[in-house]
């Protein structure tokens, strides 16, 4: 794929992206007034996770989730059990 600039370039991804939406199950099929309320919860509590959770520095706790060293590259192997 060439593209002869910036604006071709975003103009292609936009839409291969509708493409691939128009693929996916919640594009496909009208939604439940269920789904589309547990889909706005889940939003809202992912929401304040990041800016709660994720956001939060704790330096006093070293691994405060389980696994993440291994994601993140960051691992003390010094703490011993």
């Amino acid at each position: 794929m060439s593209f002869s600039g910036v604006e071709a370039y975003k103009k292609q991804r936009d839409v291969l992206i509708k493409e691939d939406r128009k693929l996916r199950r919640e594009y496909s099929t009208p939604r439940s007034p269920l789904e589309i309320e547990a889909d706005k919860m889940m939003r809202k509590l992912r929401e304040k996770e990041a800016k709660t959770i994720w956001k939060e520095d704790t330096p006093d706790i070293p691994n405060r989730f389980a696994g993440m060293g291994f994601l993140t590259g960051i691992i003390d192997f010094s703490l011993r059990i």
